[in-house]
């Protein structure tokens, strides 16, 4: 987020990607119809009943890591990367002018939206595995032979990428979700090179190190 500060404050991102033109995704959600948060709520429902019914079936298999359960772990993260999308679309993070506009944190244009939306997922992400390991002594994932976690929580790779990522993000107001988000629903020039270049990218550090940059 620092790289990608300065790299907004340096360069001409606010202007190319019309920042003032960007909405306040809070205001418009709180202010949406009753219809609207239903339907959300409704959604939400959705897909914490998919979830539980895909882990009920993963648990009833004795705890191993069979077959079956190799495809319902695909199918549960098909719908967690679903409504990952669909999070993205809602908070407005798939307009690279409201990201860029949260990067101008020293510009009047300065949109702290995407504050209450990392700060949500993680809120949920953290006290789901507090409960889960903490409280309720799970050992590992219904669908999983185990909780992955590095051993070494900061590395010279982690650093450079943070740093490449930083800019990419600063200058086009675009990260991977986003950006294959985009893809699908505002398909263009612009994005499908975006993209490549993304993927491109990928290919290249797997070639030159031996393993994924993305798992």
């Amino acid at each position: 987020m620092v790289v990608g500060a300065a790299v907004v404050a340096a360069t001409g991102t606010l202007d190319a990607l019309n920042v003032s033109q960007a909405s306040n995704t809070i205001s418009k959600i709180a202010r949406a119809p009753e219809v609207s948060l239903a339907l959300y709520a409704k959604v939400f429902a959705a897909g914490v009943a998919i979830q539980a019914t895909l882990f009920a079936v993963a648990k009833a298999q004795g705890g191993g890591v069979t077959e079956l359960v190799e495809k319902l772990k695909l199918a549960s993260e098909t719908v967690a990367g679903t409504f990952f999308g669909l999070g993205l679309v809602i908070s407005g993070m798939t307009n690279p002018a409201k990201v860029a506009g949260f990067l101008a944190v020293t510009s009047q244009a300065f949109d702290p939206s995407l504050v209450f939306v990392m700060g949500g997922a993680l809120a949920f992400v953290v006290s789901a595995t507090y409960v889960a390991r903490g409280i309720l002594k799970v050992e590992r994932p219904a669908m999983a032979r185990e909780f992955k976690q590095s051993s070494k929580f900061i590395d010279n790779e982690l650093i450079l990428g943070a740093v490449l990522f930083g800019a990419g993000w600063g200058l086009a107001g675009v990260c991977p979700g986003p950006g294959l988000v985009n893809l699908v629903l505002n398909p263009g020039r612009e994005i499908t090179l975006w993209c490549a270049s993304y993927l491109l990218a990928q290919r290249l550090h797997l070639h030159f190190t031996g393993q994924c940059a993305v798992e």
